[in-house]
C-alpha cells in the first residue's frame, strides 16, 4: 500500500483525493486482513460477527496522537476539520512532513494487519465501505445477512439477492442524518 500511495502522488487527478483500502487474503488455514481507512471486513463464524479490521478514525487515541505529532489537529472528529478518517491512500495534503516516514504522517497509508485461523464454522466474510458501517454495526450486518440467507430456497446458488437487499435497506431516503449516503460498496465471500 505504501508504494501505491507514492505512485498516486505523481498523478495530478489524485493530488487531493483519497481512498480507503481493505484487503482480505484467504489461505487453506488462515485469513489475513490489511486495512487502511474506514472500510471494514467482518467474518461471520458460527453465525456470529468477528471484526477482521478496525476503522481508522481521527478520534482513536493512537491515531489522534500521530496526527498531532505530525503538526495537524482533530476538530469535529476530522483531521484538520476536513477528513473523517486517519489512514488513506492519497489525501497527500495531510502527508506534508517530508522529514517523517509514511507511517508517521498525519494521514498514513500504512495498514493494520490481522491474521486469524480458519475454522470449519466460518460462514462468510463481508468487506464493505463506510456507507454500510454508518448504518449497521458488525452484529447487525451479520444478523441481517444470516436472516436473508435463511430465507433463500435451498437450491438457490445466487448469493447476490440477500446482499443487494441489505444494501437497499442501508440506502436511506435523503431526509435525515445522511447516514449511508456517502457510498455503498460491498464484497461478499461465502464459505462452502
Amino acid at each position: 500500500m505504501l508504494e501505491l500511495d507514492k505512485n498516486l502522488k505523481t498523478k495530478s487527478y489524485a493530488a487531493e483525493a483519497g481512498t480507503t483500502a481493505c484487503v482480505v487474503f484467504i489461505t487453506s488455514s488462515q485469513i489475513y486482513c490489511a486495512n487502511s481507512g474506514d472500510s471494514r471486513a467482518v467474518l461471520c463464524s458460527n453465525r456470529k460477527a468477528i471484526g477482521l479490521s478496525e476503522d481508522h478514525k481521527p478520534t482513536n487515541p493512537g491515531e489522534k496522537l500521530r496526527i498531532t505529532k505530525a503538526g495537524h489537529f482533530v476538530n469535529e472528529e476530522r483531521v484538520d476539520g476536513e477528513l473523517a478518517l486517519s489512514r488513506a491512500l492519497g489525501d497527500h495534503q495531510f502527508k506534508d512532513k517530508p522529514q517523517l516516514p509514511a507511517e508517521q504522517q498525519a494521514v498514513t497509508p500504512f495498514p493494520d494487519v490481522s491474521i486469524r485461523q480458519r475454522s470449519g464454522q466460518d460462514n462468510f466474510i463481508i468487506v464493505a465501505c463506510d456507507g454500510i458501517w454508518d448504518v449497521l454495526n458488525n452484529d447487525q450486518c451479520v444478523a441481517k445477512l444470516n436472516k436473508l440467507y435463511s430465507e433463500l430456497k435451498p437450491n438457490n446458488s445466487n448469493i447476490c439477492p440477500p446482499v443487494e437487499k441489505m444494501l437497499d435497506e442501508c440506502c436511506p431516503d435523503t431526509i435525515g442524518d445522511g447516514a449511508g449516503t456517502d457510498n455503498m460498496t460491498a464484497i461478499f465471500i461465502r464459505f462452502k
